[in-house]
């Protein structure tokens, strides 16, 4: 996985939109990834997220946070 911690995610396809604070790697290779952020690669998505292998969000995956 590429995370750029100092990427301050200006909406070009490159991440999240704010610095990654936490990760963890399940058995399955898919990785939780957990901040402040508001959007992954331009998908609205908020502060928790899984993504596939390939980086894209697991689609299936719905976190219910509450802010």
């Amino acid at each position: 996985m590429k995370f750029n911690p100092t990427d301050l995610g200006f909406g070009f396809d490159d991440g999240a939109s704010f610095t990654v604070r936490a990760t963890d790697t399940h058995p399955d290779g898919k990785i939780m990834i957990a901040s402040a952020f508001t959007s992954y690669n331009r998908t609205s998505i908020y502060r928790l997220a899984r993504l596939n292998n390939d980086e894209s969000i697991d689609q299936s995956f719905r976190a219910h946070v509450s802010g």
